[in-house]
């Protein structure tokens, strides 16, 4: 499973305003603390997730077939309250 420079800048950009810093600052940190690896292996394992995920029939309690988009906005939607 490949990471992109774009999939890999899109995971800082969405770090960075998580934590409040700008992009390239927070690069600067990960790599001082020699954690950008880490973050780089975090990006390829939700690749990999995604990809089997598409691949599995995922159902709700009462048998009605979910999509992972549906999912995905339900746990935002959770993460929003």
């Amino acid at each position: 499973m490949q990471v992109s420079d774009d999939e890999f800048g899109h995971e800082i950009v969405h770090r960075a305003q998580r934590a409040g810093v700008a992009p390239q600052q927070y690069y600067d940190q990960l790599v001082r603390s020699g954690t950008a690896g880490a973050v780089f292996g975090d990006v390829r394992r939700g690749k990999a997730l995604t990809a089997v995920l598409e691949r599995v029939k995922i159902t709700d309690t009462a048998g009605n077939a979910l999509s992972i988009d549906e999912l995905r906005a339900a746990s935002e939607h959770n993460h929003e309250h």
